[in-house]
């Protein structure tokens, strides 16, 4: 077998390997598939019936917009780049009402 022939079945040989490697990849699934996500979800909260809003983080509306501006006033949060004061209080009273890790928090119930 000359070189040539050697380098092609080396390069037949990784290309094979490369199709059976793709072919066992896991597919990657998206966790947040709600129709409202971030602040969208969080303003339905707010604005939506108190009962749901009690249900998920375990504090009513006024409550929830009281702490938001304690939070804001006294600067221990502020918006980010991505995200804002309210989803981050929403995200922390979720984790904290339901006793979860932070990568079920996607789940929008």
């Amino acid at each position: 077998m000359n070189q040539v022939q050697w380098l092609l079945s080396i390069l037949a040989i990784i290309i094979l390997y490369n199709e059976i490697v793709k072919q066992n990849r896991r597919v990657r699934q998206r966790l947040c598939t709600s129709v409202c996500t971030g602040n969208a979800y969080v303003q339905e909260l707010l604005e939506g019936p108190k009962t749901i809003m009690y249900n998920i983080m375990r504090m009513e509306q006024y409550f929830f917009r009281s702490l938001v501006a304690h939070f804001i006033d006294t600067g221990l949060l502020r918006d980010s780049k991505n995200i804002d004061v309210e989803e981050k209080l929403a995200i922390f009273l979720h984790i904290i009402a339901y006793n979860l890790i932070s990568t079920f928090c996607c789940y929008n119930q």
